[in-house]
């Protein structure tokens, strides 16, 4: 008979001298997990404490200093900008099927046969009343967004102009009072774009712009600027025939762009008749005069200091925790 001795000896190790069976305590074993557990958050929230005390102190403790930087800096907005042609809309006298003689987009001299109508009146053709552009696209707006009426246009909030674009296509039936084509004079383009309301005073009229919209930079230059809109009007000195249609678009308005060393508008101040920034030397903040070139909203190109230099990022603020 095989004796099992494994069996007896695990017996026997659960027996205490004093003959008492010991279990194993699952219970103790829960707890110490737990407090160990609790002990790790409680370490890891006072780490947390600690490091946004550091950074309270860091912020609110010291000056901030900056460097000076070498870069191009562009006055320039961005927003929506609506564009206003002048162009004359031509509708049919009665219904019928169109026969078109003049592309799209095609630039045609005044008396050019531009298309063709069959229907209940007869037939009739119909040629272009003065040279320009035609397009056999309207939106309903020609006749209101015309830069004969730009005064009347800004008295109206001008975000509310959103027309429903129309089209006819060679071989159409068309009803009667439905427009045939357009003609667009496409030397005369307008843009209405609202400026931001902090920025309108840096602005004149007769001022030139760089206007950039649907990958083309074209030059223009303020004719009228409305404060109480922050609302510009600007002609265009050129009109791509990709606009003919075209009423909306996110445009960016840049009237000069500056190449030099620039500092944070908030960096500079002025000490007398003069006006500098602070630089920090031997952690001392020391007035040095420079001349402003021009800039944006946010940082000026400057003459007068090197770049790499080490400056008060807001003297306004940042002097009184040095007389501290």
């Amino acid at each position: 008979m095989v004796k099992d001795y494994g069996k007896k000896n695990l017996i026997r190790s659960d027996i205490h001298q004093s003959g008492q069976v010991l279990k194993p305590k699952k219970d103790d074993k829960k707890k110490n997990r737990r407090e160990l557990l609790k002990k790790g958050i409680l370490f890891i929230l006072l780490l947390v404490f600690i490091f946004c005390i550091y950074m309270a102190i860091l912020i609110r403790g010291g000056p901030e200093i900056i460097l000076t930087r070498y870069g191009r800096i562009a006055d320039e907005f961005s927003g929506k900008g609506l564009l206003v042609r002048s162009e004359e809309v031509i509708y049919a006298p009665y219904p019928g099927r169109v026969t078109l003689f003049v592309k799209e987009g095609e630039r045609c001299p005044a008396e050019r046969p531009i298309l063709r109508l069959e229907g209940s009146g007869g037939v009739k053709t119909f040629y272009s009343r003065k040279a320009g552009v035609i397009s056999y696209q309207v939106d309903g707006l020609e006749n209101t967004l015309n830069p004969d009426i730009l005064d009347d246009i800004v008295e109206q909030d001008y975000k509310y102009f959103r027309g429903k674009l129309i089209k006819i296509t060679d071989g159409d039936r068309v009803n009667a009072g439905r427009p045939l084509f357009k003609i667009v004079d496409n030397f005369i383009l307008y843009l209405l774009v609202e400026a931001p309301a902090s920025q309108v005073f840096r602005y004149e009229v007769g001022e030139k712009i760089w206007a950039t919209f649907d990958g083309l930079t074209i030059v223009g230059w303020i004719t009228k600027i409305l404060d109480h809109q922050n609302l510009f009007i600007i002609k265009l000195e050129r009109f791509p025939i990709e606009m003919i249609n075209k009423r909306w678009v996110d445009v960016t308005i840049m009237t000069n762009a500056y190449t030099g060393v620039y500092v944070p508008r908030k960096a500079i101040t002025k000490k007398g008749d003069e006006f500098g920034v602070y630089r920090v030397v031997d952690d001392t903040p020391v007035f040095y005069p420079i001349s402003q070139k021009g800039g944006n909203e946010l940082y000026v190109v400057v003459t007068g200091i090197g770049r790499g230099v080490e400056i008060l990022a807001n003297p306004e603020k940042d002097l009184v925790k040095y007389s501290k």
